[in-house]
């Protein structure tokens, strides 16, 4: 009777004291990953080329701080003399720009991601960005405010939508200089693996262009 008591407690202290698998998976995913700092991304270390030129072949950003850029270029908006003003200037990140973007003129999509080719970056948390949106002319560096709504998504690994939010950039009638308007992701946006981005405007034009700085990500890096 004593060993069969004792066989009895031995069995129920294992099985207060046992882990559930999920648990222990997670705990081996969450070694797997370090969570960095929060950081700002403002693209003024890299050469760019300028809003306007009239013949400039599109050429996505590619990898940038961790992310990949898809069907964003870097652009060089100076002191924006007219337009919308570099959240911190001189360079800005822009989808659309005088009618190129990811697949052709008309589709206003762009991504930002930890998917790609040698990554280091399981996944990242999206924070905030700024952004303006301009009617611009092919023939110069100027540009006019546009009014606009930014969609964005967050997508899991397989592209399916984990989060959504719209924001709305609606610059003074008249004006020739706007501020760039921020845009705050909520929790919903955290654990991400791409951050896709439409725009929606009122003028339906082969020269409108969302302009994005500043931004804000904590990313998860592989170990």
């Amino acid at each position: 009777m004593l060993i069969a008591l004792a066989s009895a407690l031995s069995m129920g202290l294992t099985s207060a004291n046992a882990v559930p698998a999920a648990s222990v998976e997670q705990s081996i995913e969450e070694r797997a990953v370090t969570r960095g700092a929060p950081r700002t991304s403002k693209y003024d270390n890299q050469k760019a080329g300028l809003l306007g030129l009239p013949v400039r072949p599109f050429q996505s950003l590619g990898t940038y701080e961790g992310l990949n850029y898809a069907g964003i270029e870097l652009i060089n908006v100076g002191t924006a003399l007219a337009g919308v003003k570099a959240q911190s200037a001189p360079n800005v990140i822009a989808f659309d720009v005088l009618g190129t973007s990811l697949g052709g003129a008309g589709i206003k999509k762009a991504q930002i991601s930890s998917i790609y080719d040698g990554s280091r970056t399981d996944r990242f948390d999206a924070k905030s960005l700024y952004f303006g949106c301009v009617l611009a002319n092919a023939a110069t560096v100027l540009s006019t405010p546009l009014s606009c709504t930014l969609t964005a998504r967050g997508l899991d690994g397989q592209g399916k939508e984990r989060a959504r939010a719209k924001f709305d950039f609606k610059p003074s009638v008249g004006t020739l200089v706007a501020n760039m308007k921020k845009a705050t992701f909520g929790k919903e946006f955290v654990g991400i693996k791409t951050l896709e981005l439409s725009v929606n405007g009122g003028i339906a034009s082969l020269a409108v262009a969302t302009l994005l700085d500043n931004l804000e990500t904590v990313q998860y890096h592989k170990v």
